[in-house]
């Protein structure tokens, strides 16, 4: 896309974004940021306190530290989302869990089956247009013997634009939906608990995997809305998040490539700054190319 006639050369959306991994189902969703997120965070250490008689100052036992608390707050626009490839599907990825990690490469395999929500022009599978249709049928006030014609006779009509209208708006309600689930486990075979959240934001945040105490969402009021189906054209998302790591460290791993700080999910300390890889961050072996 261009910002003010200039080529918009940040690809923020290529290396920005969270991904959300669903225990059990090999499925992972990435939600890129197409505006700048706000991030901030905070940790806190456990400590005993010990005041010793006549001592004019405390000592301290360290004990341990909590995890990492990451407020992530970002903003989607729909007219901003129209500068990119939208599409619910180029967003899911289908990973096989009992496959070792040298098969990376189903993280690029996009979803594609009959099932899938982003077919624009079929009521069947896409809501917007389904929104779409229905506002032309009251709008229009047609007759009742007519209505069974009425998805034949208009989306023909449709210009390209509009079907790229309806196609980010579909994307939109899709992203909403997945922020959702971030606090939700799957009902059917509810063992295996809410989605894995992992926050990707330039060097800062590299793959940091959390899990979501809470969300927030909402929209600003003065961006008004894509009329026909009522969407807010300006999306507010805040995640409430807690970093989770399940592994300690491996005596002998002090440093560790990429790919097996992101796989091994290898909780680290302050040896892990000091030294290789000058970060405790998991990073990632993933590079998106969307």
């Amino acid at each position: 896309m261009r910002i003010n006639g200039k080529p918009d050369n940040r690809l923020l959306e290529r290396r920005s974004r969270l991904s959300f991994h669903y225990p059990t189902a090999g499925i992972i969703v990435f939600i890129p940021f197409y505006e700048n997120p706000t991030i901030t965070e905070s940790k806190q250490a456990s400590l005993v306190e010990y005041n010793p008689l006549a001592r004019s100052g405390s000592l301290f036992a360290y004990t341990g530290a909590k995890s990492r608390r990451i407020t992530v707050e970002a903003t989607f626009t729909l007219p901003h989302l129209l500068n990119f490839d939208m599409g619910i599907d180029r967003f899911r990825r289908l990973v096989d869990l009992d496959k070792q990690q040298t098969d990376q490469r189903l993280f690029f395999q996009k979803i594609s089956s009959p099932e899938s929500l982003n077919t624009v022009g079929d009521v069947n599978t896409s809501l917007a247009t389904e929104l779409h249709v229905d506002w032309i049928w009251k709008k229009e006030s047609l007759r009742e013997e007519e209505d069974q014609n009425l998805i034949g006779e208009i989306l023909p009509l449709f210009a390209d634009n509009q079907y790229n209208q309806l196609k980010a708006v579909d994307t939109l309600l899709f992203f909403a939906n997945v922020l959702r689930t971030s606090v939700d486990n799957n009902a059917s075979e509810p063992r295996g608990g809410p989605p894995i959240i992992h926050l990707t934001h330039g060097g800062l945040y590299q793959n940091v995997p959390c899990i979501c105490r809470s969300y927030n969402l909402g929209w600003v009021e003065d961006g008004g809305y894509d009329l026909p189906t009522l969407t807010p054209r300006r999306l507010k998302i805040t995640l409430n998040l807690s970093e989770t790591r399940t592994n300690m460290n491996t005596p002998g791993k002090d440093t560790m490539t990429a790919v097996e700080r992101s796989y091994a999910n290898t909780l680290k300390g302050w040896e892990s700054v000091i030294n290789e890889p000058f970060t405790t961050d998991p990073g990632s072996p993933l590079r998106t190319n969307w």
